[in-house]
């Protein structure tokens, strides 16, 4: 019986250990790549936002269920693609951001890209996700495009930061292009 309240405290810090090994690690400094309206750089650079992910663990993977089984998510290496760059912009962000992508074409026959998105809170609760299609790249051998994002919704909050994370692929031959994640401010 005297250990009773040892057991009882044992069970709260390993129940508060579980909790904050769930939540996003923003890193140094907020964690964010500071950019304005025009993606100049203005302030902090995170230099592990808006780049290639090689690995992502179970957590990260299962925030793309829809695509495990279709789409091979592990590694940074695609066999359609070279010198993929990702930008997010501005950073704060007051209203709305646009996320952006260019790439070189390995083969240049062309190809569709979509990119499915998920943001997260610090707790990693699914805040927004969405599937968004780009139009076929040229022939040329470039591709780049994106899509804007509102954050209009209440549950945005001013001042707090968020984390997005991304996955391109070729939707009609199910061809994984790349993943990664950047983190987001809401501006105060």
């Amino acid at each position: 019986m005297r250990f009773l309240p040892y057991l009882g405290l044992g069970l709260l810090l390993s129940a508060s250990s579980l909790t904050s090994c769930n939540k996003v690690d923003f890193g140094p400094a907020g964690g964010i790549t500071e950019k304005t309206a025009t993606d100049a750089p203005n302030g902090h650079v995170d230099s592990s936002d808006w780049t290639l992910e090689a690995n992502w663990g179970k957590k990260e993977k299962d925030l793309f269920k829809g695509l495990q089984g279709k789409v091979n998510l592990d590694g940074t290496t695609s066999t359609y693609v070279t010198n993929l760059n990702f930008t997010f912009y501005p950073n704060p962000v007051d209203q709305f951001a646009y996320f952006g992508y260019d790439f070189d074409l390995l083969y240049q026959d062309g190809l569709m890209v979509q990119t499915d998105y998920v943001i997260v809170d610090r707790n990693n609760k699914v805040l927004q996700s969405g599937s968004v299609s780009s139009r076929t790249t040229t022939p040329d051998g470039r591709g780049f495009s994106g899509f804007s994002l509102s954050f209009l919704d209440e549950k945005f909050k001013k001042g707090k930061t968020y984390r997005m994370y991304y996955v391109l692929y070729e939707p009609t031959k199910l061809a994984f292009m790349g993943k990664g994640h950047g983190d987001i401010e809401m501006a105060d």
